[in-house]
């Protein structure tokens, strides 16, 4: 490392702020101790534009006195203070020390969050890193305004993920004041400031890779903060991907990309406060309503984080990809499976599945039997109860037949039967008979007109 004289002696001064005046070697040996140390270096890469709008923050210029590492981002802050080295000159207008420090981030493969004000400026951004340093992970990206901050949720975001590197392409004095109120709070090896002209320029743009269209696309949506904040962390691990998604198989690249988004928005979801989740449920965005609302009804089910267990599962179909996180809870686990669309390569959906131990699904399955049975009991003591006040409900048609019974039926009327005259005649041949035997007669000599019965039994 460059001592202490050393550094002094390279100082200049432009606008009352102090440079150095390093080589690219030179700042880049500086930088390669600044990746290794456990706490944040700030390296600010400045121009004459810039140290003018931190022109009347005094405060502030006295917090960029800290920084570790001041460069010149063009010639003409050398040419300020009358540099007239020609190497000088030269790497500072071609952006060599840069152009170092990016070839290294891509050879080691090294974890890069980005930080821009606009879609077109992380157009660049993402369209630079694609073309020249596919090495680099990319895990994620925020859009910072002066209106619209949100310090506490970006340096968790940030944070959250591991960072060797913060490159930030913002404006003065915004890019300033969120490295000086933040620096003792973020956990990153270096923050590179940029600045907005130093953002790179690439000659294809963002590139054809659909994931980087796809996730550009989103990131810049304009929804809540909070969704935000979900946007930035499912923008993980694009390092330049290309490649169209096959339905039947998965690139190693794209199937490292979907797990690691699913796996960041995973922890993301899982550390979000019960007011998070409300504010989500509010947002606009389909996707972002959904996972809450999965999350939200497993919540209580499974308790406080354990941690993440097994090996994250990618399968491909025609439509999608289904990505399946597998995470370690308290009271129980659970595998957070998510959908990808293939076209567009956006999360489309996510599920919460609880794996239930097999004790507590038996008694589960026994609840829910004692319910049902319950449920049947209630049902039919119901319906007996229904049937039993029908009783009391008037029925006009059984009172009439009712009193129809009751009525007294009409007296019936012998009607004259033959057979009776047949038996007159038949008695009046017997009794004349039985007179003439009495009298030793025929039955000739008289004759019977007729015979009546009397009413009474009693004979006169």
């Amino acid at each position: 490392m460059t001592n202490m004289s050393e550094i002094m002696s390279k100082k200049i001064s432009v606008l009352d702020i102090s440079i150095d005046n390093f080589t690219a070697k030179e700042a880049m040996r500086e930088a390669l101790v600044y990746m290794e140390s456990d706490l944040v270096s700030v390296i600010e890469l400045v121009t004459i534009e810039s140290l003018m709008e931190l022109g009347t923050e005094a405060e502030l210029k006295e917090e960029i006195e800290n920084f570790d590492l001041i460069l010149a981002g063009n010639k003409t802050i050398l040419e300020a203070a009358e540099i007239t080295d020609h190497k000088c000159l030269r790497e500072t207008e071609d952006k060599t020390f840069l152009k170092m420090f990016l070839r290294y981030l891509a050879r080691k493969h090294k974890r890069v969050y980005l930080l821009v004000e606009s879609e077109e400026e992380g157009q660049k951004m993402f369209g630079h890193f694609e073309e020249y340093y596919r090495g680099t992970q990319i895990v994620g990206m925020a859009k910072v305004s002066a209106k619209n901050r949100a310090d506490d949720m970006l340096i968790n975001a940030i944070n959250g993920e591991e960072v060797d590197c913060v490159l930030s392409a913002l404006s003065s004095p915004l890019q300033e004041e969120l490295i000086s109120k933040n620096r003792n709070v973020m956990n990153a090896r270096v923050w590179l400031g940029l600045g907005k002209d130093g953002i790179p320029v690439a000659a294809k743009g963002i590139g054809g890779g659909r994931i980087g269209q796809f996730f550009m696309k989103q990131i810049f949506k304009k929804v809540s903060s909070l969704c935000t904040v979900l946007l930035m962390m499912a923008v993980l691990t694009l390092t330049g991907v290309s490649s169209v998604w096959a339905a039947d198989e998965v690139d190693d690249t794209v199937k490292q990309t979907l797990v690691t988004t699913a796996e960041g928005l995973t922890d993301t979801i899982i550390a979000l406060s019960d007011e998070d989740i409300e504010n989500y449920t509010k947002s606009s965005d389909e996707f972002t309503v959904g996972a809450m609302t999965a999350w939200a009804g497993s919540k209580d089910e499974v308790g406080a984080l354990k941690e993440r267990t097994g090996e994250t599962e990618v399968k491909a179909s025609d439509d999608g990809y289904t990505v399946t996180v597998p995470v370690s809870f308290e009271k129980a686990d659970a595998n957070f499976v998510y959908i990808f669309d293939a076209s567009t390569g956006a999360p489309t959906s996510l599920t919460v599945d609880v794996q239930y131990s097999m004790a507590e699904t038996l008694r589960r399955a026994v609840m829910n039997t004692i319910m049902g049975i319950a449920i049947v009991f209630i049902v039919l003591i119901f319906l007996s109860f229904l049937i039993y006040l029908f009783r009391f409900i008037p029925n006009p048609e059984a009172k009439k037949k009712a009193q129809a019974a009751a009525a007294p039926a009409p007296a019936s009327v012998a009607a004259p039967v033959e057979a009776a005259e047949a038996d007159d005649t038949e008695l009046i041949a017997v009794i004349a008979a039985a007179i003439a035997a009495a009298e030793g007669t025929s039955t000739d000599g008289f004759v019977v007109r007729s015979i009546k019965r009397r009413k009474s039994n009693r004979w006169n």
